[in-house]
């Protein structure tokens, strides 16, 4: 039985870079924006509508479509051996991690958001792979 090699470097770079990172900057820009509106006194009770709003705009289109394809895209390049593998172990685990957060409600789209990522995860490595040398 063959083994899966997975380049372990690589998979930690883009995991942080594409899934730690943006998750730490969006909090982080969510808590700046609920701060200084508590700070105008525009919110009163709760937090709601508009900051929600705002994370969802920040951190929704990251997720959806720039980092799968960045960690196939990164994976193809970079890795030595086992790109494939190496983006989908990491893009596994980013799903994992944000499934565990979701609330109760949205848990049905799970499937077509796998689904999604794995697409985004191959199409980043096919455009990132390097050429084969085609012999005449």
């Amino acid at each position: 039985m063959a083994r899966l090699k997975v380049d372990w470097r690589i998979a930690i770079v883009a995991f942080f870079g594409f899934h730690l990172l943006p998750m730490f900057v969006t909090g982080v820009l969510q808590a700046i924006h609920i701060n200084v509106r508590l700070t105008l006194g525009t919110v009163t009770r709760g937090i709601g509508g508009t900051a929600d709003l705002t994370a969802l705009l920040l951190s929704q289109p990251w997720w959806e479509f720039v980092a799968p394809f960045g960690v196939g895209y990164v994976s193809a390049r970079f890795s030595r051996f086992g790109p494939l593998v190496t983006a989908l172990l990491v893009e596994a685990a980013a799903f994992a991690l944000r499934a565990v957060q979701l609330p109760a409600d949205p848990r049905w789209l799970l499937p077509a958001w796998a689904a999604y990522d794995l697409l985004g995860v191959i199409v980043g490595w096919y455009v990132g792979r390097r050429p084969v040398p085609r012999v005449a």
